[in-house]
């Protein structure tokens, strides 16, 4: 199971749009603007997904996933289709007539090249923390994991290692050398997997039952 991009959208205008900033949002952080073909880029903020890819003011976007981008529309549409589903995703844009292909990426890149894993960055925490970042989701991971010990429904359990999960892998992106936190994760991962079959056998009983009464 990965963690998945979340796109949020504020449309200004019928011809000018924002997307704001966010940690976990592949074209937050960019303004654009409609021309007659395709989106150009008005804005680009220093530290955005759009700005780490190489995007600058005057860009022009023609393409997004492999397919053309004529006006917002366009662009609100494809951005639906592949919300919660990316953590990657290329573009086509054309600078000074000539085209070339970016592709903006809000993976973490210490755990990619540590563990070849493609998992969203981590939202920045906010200031004035005592812990460091590393030791901050950790915690968070062992205590939404501690949680699972009490008896509590499937799905509760659930919700509590998918979010013990997503702490787990935030901790690994700033220490992705730890051995022990990968391990833990792994751990966390094959127990998912067993309380989602859990999850499944105990609804294939309640439909048995179901059909005896």
């Amino acid at each position: 199971m990965r963690l998945y991009v979340l796109f949020f959208i504020t449309i200004i205008s019928l011809t000018t749009f924002i997307s704001p900033v966010n940690a976990q949002s592949i074209f937050s952080g960019m303004i654009f603007s409609e021309r007659k073909e395709g989106l150009i880029i008005v804005e680009v903020q220093s530290g955005s997904p759009g700005f780490q890819a190489g995007l600058i003011k005057g860009d022009i976007v023609l393409e997004i996933e492999g397919k053309k981008i004529k006006s917002l529309p366009d662009y609100v549409k494809i951005s639906r289709e592949i919300k919660d589903k990316k953590v990657e995703v290329s573009l086509v844009i054309l600078r000074k007539d000539v085209e070339y292909d970016v592709t903006i990426i809000v993976y973490s890149i210490p755990i990619y090249e540590n563990w070849k894993e493609k998992v969203v960055e981590p939202i920045t925490l906010p200031r004035g923390l005592t812990k460091t970042p590393y030791i901050y989701w950790v915690g968070k991971g062992y205590r939404a994991l501690k949680e699972n010990m009490n008896n509590k429904p499937i799905d509760v359990k659930i919700a509590n290692h998918n979010k013990a999960l997503e702490y787990l892998l935030s901790a690994l992106h700033y220490r992705p050398e730890s051995i022990d936190t990968a391990l833990q994760i792994a751990s966390a991962y094959r127990k998912l997997g067993s309380l989602y079959i859990e999850k499944k056998n105990g609804k294939r009983r309640c439909d048995e039952l179901q059909e005896i009464y």
